[in-house]
């Protein structure tokens, strides 16, 4: 009992609030799925062949999102706390599987948990920063949390591509499975007296929908959502692939380049949060995003060049654009929900399961009829039509 006094002490005379405490836990779970996002697919490849790599990552959503859909029963009997830790130790397993086995069906299989538990971790940080954040800054926390998931984000590809180049896929995997380790820590320290909303009973889909479509900007912004996480599936899996085994650039080069790609996340998310609270709409922002996305992700399948700095350039405008959408559509998305609303919530994060079935599903199909690179014209089409959901938004301000 004494030493539980003590750490409740130690807790209580801290200046780290658990609002800010989220960023640190954010960045460090940024850590861990950035350290394996770019070397996934190539890391499944050396197991499975490469056109069966995308439905791995189907399968994996498609656990997701049904934990997400059955996400207020399991808040209600286990609460926020209890479900983030479970996540979080299922991952850490994963992840330590990945280092230690060569066996294909059990990496397969540990794969399918460690993508499909990380989607429903981030559904749980969500919760905590929305039980701790006020309506009216809303902006600038999305902003200020957004900016720590990106600096996580951004630091890692560079590690990644330097540890396989030298010590192959384990000791990356080593490598993430210590930061998810030091964010359920962090969770364990601040909210293991986290006291949960009251939560919606489980409600069928179709209501669920009906409540998202009959507030229609909530469903426009959960339409560019939707196509936001179809970009981050498409080029999560495919641009690896693409430059590595086809371009030609080692682990390293494409780590410096990846890491580079990412500095939009850290530099303009915060500003922008910041200026959609005090001064612009988010529908002018998210709308100019989508169009520098689409553009740019047309430029990737015209190039063929093995220029490292036209390539980085063209990877930096894409999330540019990814960026300027992603903190819109945040951003407006919780201004207009609340904590308590987890149907909607759950609903609003199944964009990136669905995206991650949807996208690799397609581009299997595609890919039996043109070369990889033309893909990416496929993927620019689909993206324009989101200013068809942006532009119809009534602005929060």
């Amino acid at each position: 009992m004494h030493h539980r006094r003590l750490f409740q002490n130690i807790k209580n005379h801290s200046k780290v609030t658990p609002l800010r405490s989220l960023f640190l836990i954010g960045f460090l779970f940024a850590m861990n799925v950035s350290l394996t996002a770019y070397v996934n697919s190539n890391f499944l490849g050396s197991y499975v062949p490469e056109k069966f790599v995308g439905l791995v990552y189907a399968f994996g959503s498609i656990l997701a999102l049904f934990g997400l859909l059955w996400m207020p029963q399991i808040l209600r009997k286990f609460g926020n706390y209890k479900m983030t830790l479970f996540s979080m130790i299922l991952t850490a397993l994963s992840l330590l599987i990945f280092s230690v086995t060569k066996t294909p069906w059990l990496i397969v299989l540990a794969f399918i948990l460690y993508f499909g538990f990380g989607t429903i971790i981030y559904f749980g940080l969500d919760e905590f920063l929305e039980a701790n954040s006020k309506k009216a800054s809303m902006g600038k926390t999305r902003g200020l949390y957004m900016t720590a998931l990106s600096l996580g984000w951004m630091i890692s590809p560079f590690l990644s591509g330097v540890i396989v180049d030298t010590f192959g896929f384990q000791l990356v995997y080593l490598s993430a499975c210590a930061s998810i380790l030091s964010a359920m820590i962090g969770v364990i320290y601040w909210f293991r007296n986290y006291r949960d909303p009251v939560y919606p009973k489980k409600v069928p889909l179709y209501e669920i929908f009906t409540k998202m479509f009959n507030r229609v900007n909530l469903y426009r912004v959960y339409r560019v959502n939707l196509l936001l996480r179809f970009f981050f599936s498409w080029s999560v899996i495919y641009i690896p692939i693409y430059l590595h085994q086809h371009i030609g650039f080692d682990w390293t080069t494409l780590g410096i380049m990846f890491t580079i790609m990412l500095l939009p996340f850290l530099l303009f998310e915060l500003p922008l949060g910041k200026l959609e609270d005090t001064k612009y709409g988010e529908k002018e922002i998210m709308s100019l995003g989508i169009i520098v996305m689409t553009v740019s992700v047309l430029t990737i399948a015209l190039v063929q060049s093995h220029n490292v700095i036209l390539w980085t350039a063209i990877l930096f405008l894409t999330r540019t654009g990814a960026a300027m959408v992603e903190i819109s559509v945040e951003t407006y998305f919780f201004k207009k929900v609340d904590a308590k609303e987890a149907d909607l919530i759950s609903f609003f994060r199944n964009a990136s399961p669905l995206a991650f079935i949807s996208a690799p599903l397609l581009v299997s199909a595609l890919l039996l009829i043109m070369p990889i690179q033309y893909t990416f014209f496929m993927l620019s089409i689909i993206l324009i039509t989101g200013l068809n959901f942006s532009t119809k938004l009534v602005d929060t301000k």
